[in-house]
C-alpha cells in the first residue's frame, strides 16, 4: 500500500523493471481515493510514449532520455480505478501531490506486480530499456550507473 500523505510526494519518469533477475512483468495499480480532486491535489499517473527518436531496444539495455519521451494523457487516481501496464515497457511518472488537509487528502494506491518464470517468452520480451531518470528502485539506479 502506498500513501502520499505529505505535500510534494511524486515519482520521476521511470520503468519498473530493467531486466536481470527481476521477474516482474505486469504492474497493476489500484486506486482507493473517493472524492479525489486531482485539479487541486495533483498526483496523477502519467504514462509516457517512447517516440521514434529513441534508440531501438537492445542488449545491453538502451538508455532513454527526455528527448525520447512524450507524456500521454494523465490518469486521475480516483476510487476503484485499476491501471495495468507491462512493467518493462511503459515509462511512467506521478505528478507532485499536494495534501491541503493533511491525511484527509491522502492519495492511496495498492501496487501489485505479476511475475513470470525466468526464461519464459513473456519474461524475455521487452526487457531492454532503462529509465530516463534515477528512480525509486535501487536496482535501476545501479544498472544506470554501470552503463
Amino acid at each position: 500500500l502506498a500513501c502520499y500523505g505529505v505535500n510534494g510526494g511524486n515519482f520521476p519518469v521511470h520503468i519498473d523493471n530493467h531486466g536481470g533477475g527481476d521477474r516482474r512483468v505486469l504492474t497493476l495499480i489500484y486506486y482507493m481515493n473517493p472524492g479525489y480532486d486531482s485539479e487541486r491535489q495533483g498526483g496523477r499517473f502519467v504514462p509516457w510514449k517512447i517516440t521514434d527518436r529513441a534508440p531501438s531496444p537492445g542488449v545491453p539495455p538502451v538508455m532513454l532520455s527526455a528527448d525520447h519521451l512524450e507524456p500521454l494523457k494523465a490518469i486521475e487516481p480516483i476510487a476503484d480505478r485499476l491501471v495495468a501496464f507491462w512493467t518493462c515497457q511503459l515509462p511512467h511518472s506521478v505528478e507532485p501531490f499536494i495534501a491541503p488537509r493533511g491525511n484527509v487528502d491522502g492519495r492511496y494506491a495498492i501496487t501489485v506486480w505479476l511475475t513470470a518464470e525466468e526464461g519464459s517468452d513473456v519474461f524475455e520480451r521487452g526487457r531492454h530499456i532503462l529509465s530516463p531518470t534515477k528512480a525509486h528502485d535501487e536496482r535501476a539506479v545501479q544498472e544506470r550507473d554501470t552503463l
